[in-house]
């Protein structure tokens, strides 16, 4: 085992493909410190990249400590599917237009199938893909780390793949939760998201993703609220709320000047 050590927290995505530069092997493994092996899935996993030679990343199954499956395998964020989850657009749709359109919670995670991509907890990435990308963008400090490199990696070619051949427990944003709370990961978690659909649809996408997530927000308030005040209140109206809110003080934040594009290392 070899340890590498920095003077300074550098963020997942550069203190990573440090570990990668210095990594030897076909394959890599990244796995967050807050995960559990379950079973052999790590190994099920490498077989089933190991057949498909035009796979350069999979995922597995991540489970949460009370047994629901994480939403492991998504779309990239784009203003369509912002709208179309946001404003509830989704349920005027077959359901496995719902699935294919969006991935993450729409979809039950129980087959193999492509994403667009995997979430950073579990990756097990190819080591010649890393190579021929540079690894993660070491510009992104915290959050969107491995959406951005997904998005690389399926742009050289290479398809990304979520398979259910194993599970991890995965206890899920604990670090963070703990520095920053529930609202500032929120926070954290919409600019990242902000940004690269800046990056790859231009600024007129950028200038109308925060009226689409307003305007969702408010519905999300107004009809969860009216649930609650007819008494059909309940722990999920609670979250959607509570969500709500996150969202609408982020972007009152950031008109303000109070939030920055770009997570700040010094704040983490």
């Amino acid at each position: 085992m070899r340890l590498v050590r920095n003077s300074e927290n550098l963020g997942f995505g550069r203190a990573t493909n440090q570990a990668m530069a210095a990594a030897n092997g076909e394959f890599f493994l990244l796995l967050n410190s807050d995960t559990e092996l379950l079973d052999s899935g790590i190994k099920r996993l490498l077989d089933r990249i190991r057949a498909l030679p035009d796979v350069g990343v999979a995922g597995l199954r991540i489970l949460y400590p009370d047994g629901r499956v994480q939403a492991s395998a998504r779309r990239f964020p784009t203003l369509r599917r912002i709208c179309v989850a946001g404003f509830w657009v989704n349920r005027l749709l077959p359901r496995p237009v719902t699935e294919d359109l969006l991935l993450g919670h729409y979809w039950d995670h129980c087959a193999e199938r492509e994403a667009d991509w995997v979430i950073g907890a579990c990756m097990l990435v190819r080591s010649e893909v890393f190579r021929e990308t540079g690894g993660f963008d070491p510009s992104i400090f915290l959050y969107g780390e491995e959406v951005e490199w997904c998005h690389r990696i399926r742009e050289c070619g290479w398809k990304v793949l979520f398979s259910p051949v194993g599970s991890i427990l995965h206890l899920d944003h604990q670090s963070t939760k703990q520095l920053l709370g529930d609202g500032g990961r929120m926070s954290y978690c919409l600019i990242a998201e902000d940004a690269l659909i800046a990056r790859w649809q231009g600024l007129l996408a950028a200038a109308l993703v925060p009226p689409a997530r307003i305007g969702a927000a408010l519905l999300r308030m107004g009809v969860f609220g009216l649930r609650g005040w007819l008494g059909y209140d309940d722990e999920y109206g609670r979250e959607v709320r509570s969500e709500a809110r996150s969202v609408l003080r982020h972007y009152r934040r950031r008109r303000r000047g109070e939030v920055s594009w770009t997570p700040r290392p010094s704040t983490v």
